[in-house]
């Protein structure tokens, strides 16, 4: 494809230079048989010589656009590798950073290790710079989709208003899958997928920090009269056991939900992580080290204890609960997970 804004001159030429084409072949038609030996003999010279001209002009605009196309493709394969690479880099810095609070021996090595990887990291930068010239503006949208996201996790944690932020979340992961669209297949599957980690691995840190802090976890939901729920609350009390697990209830299909004894679904347990549900069923079965399928299907869901029932609201149509699933965060989650890692050290 022909960039009209880099070739704009040469597209200018090769529009003159047609027009002069056409307008000597009228002119060599009108003039006919009265134009002279030489007169014909200088036309047939001028319109070989803008023919020439002419081809010229459109085979180097179209080998230019042609030869950019090509580089662009080892440009974006090596974007996707070059980001990659980063992502290996900054998990491994999060670990020694990690290991350098504690204080041991090894701290100095862990230093000169932390150098190497700044070191590491600033290379990158400049690799990925190398190939401003080729995919200078696919480049400029990446760096804007890092930006929008970085507020987009920011929107998540400091906004209060559980309502307001997710709106704000929709907003920016809307105006984020558009500049995505403006990028090719490649950049946007390696945006994407360091994008998808980096969720999964905050969603996983919001449980495991709620988690090191009181040693177990609070889960929040709600029964709502046109959920197509088994059964409702009005048979609950606080104190009573109740289970946690995929299922299924109306158009919630793969949530999380809340069965009574029974095994009757009561509700769907909300997403309590600021992200998307995906990122939270996510974080879910890593903290607990299991699918949390249904008793049904043979799984083994958490078990809680209803701690909160509120009055059916009419105005909503919901009535909602708390459960309190009494499990400390798992070692190795903690291990895992550098944010966590951190966390317990402070906390501790």
């Amino acid at each position: 494809m022909i960039e009209l804004k880099q070739n704009w001159l040469k597209i200018l030429v090769f529009i003159v230079l047609l027009i002069s084409c056409f307008f000597l072949i009228v002119v060599q038609v009108n003039s006919g048989s009265t134009a002279t030996k030489l007169e014909s003999t200088l036309l047939n010279l001028i319109q070989f010589f803008l023919s020439i001209g002419f081809s010229w002009l459109l085979s180097k605009v179209v080998f230019e656009s042609t030869y950019k196309e090509s580089q662009k493709k080892l440009a974006v394969a090596a974007f996707r590798r070059i980001k990659e690479i980063e992502r290996n880099i900054e998990r491994t810095q999060g670990y020694v950073n990690s290991a350098k609070k504690e204080n041991s021996k090894s701290s100095e090595c862990l230093e000169v290790v932390d150098f190497s990887l700044i070191n590491a990291r600033d290379t990158i930068r400049s690799s990925i710079s190398d190939w401003e010239d080729i995919i200078g503006e696919e480049l400029d949208i990446a760096e804007k989709i890092e930006d929008l996201v970085f507020e987009q996790r920011n929107s998540e944690s400091n906004d209060n208003d559980k309502k307001i932020s997710q709106e704000k979340f929709e907003e920016l992961e809307s105006e984020i899958e558009d500049l995505k669209s403006k990028l090719p297949a490649p950049m946007r599957r390696s945006l994407s997928k360091e994008d998808r980690a980096k969720r999964k691995s905050d969603a996983v840190a919001v449980l495991g920090k709620f988690m090191l802090e009181n040693n177990f976890l609070e889960l929040r939901g709600f029964w709502s009269a046109d959920g197509q729920f088994m059964s409702n609350l009005r048979e609950l009390n606080i104190g009573d056991q109740v289970f946690v697990a995929k299922g299924m209830a109306g158009n919630r299909n793969g949530s999380l939900m809340a069965y009574d004894s029974s095994q009757r679904t009561i509700g769907v347990i909300t997403n309590r992580t600021g992200g998307s549900y995906d990122d939270f069923r996510y974080a879910m079965t890593t903290v607990f080290g299991r699918e949390l399928m249904p008793q049904a299907f043979g799984g083994e869901p958490l078990i809680g204890v209803i701690t909160e029932i509120t009055e059916y609201n009419s105005e909503t149509e919901r009535q909602y609960f708390r459960v309190k699933v009494d499990r400390k965060l798992r070692s190795k989650v903690i291990n895992e997970h550098p944010e966590l890692i951190k966390y317990n050290k402070q906390i501790n």
